[in-house]
């Protein structure tokens, strides 16, 4: 496994065992590249379009496997 799957899956199972969220991807951006507004919130609804549209840059992007039902 790539060094980045590692990370990735940390990230992944960390997000589950310690806040009981089942993330379905990771994606991990290079340092100062989140949008924010003039007063510094992060922009998260206009993150959120760019990645449904493939437009973030992301250092990282890995995504869960899925598990058959």
């Amino acid at each position: 496994a790539e060094p980045s799957d590692a990370l990735a899956y940390a990230v992944w199972a960390a997000a589950g065992e310690e806040f009981g969220l089942s993330l379905r991807e990771v994606v991990i951006l290079p340092p100062g590249s989140l949008p924010k507004t003039a007063s510094g919130k992060v922009q998260r609804g206009l993150i959120r379009d760019r990645h449904a549209r493939g437009g973030l840059q992301a250092s990282l992007h890995w995504k869960a496997p899925v598990r058959p039902r």
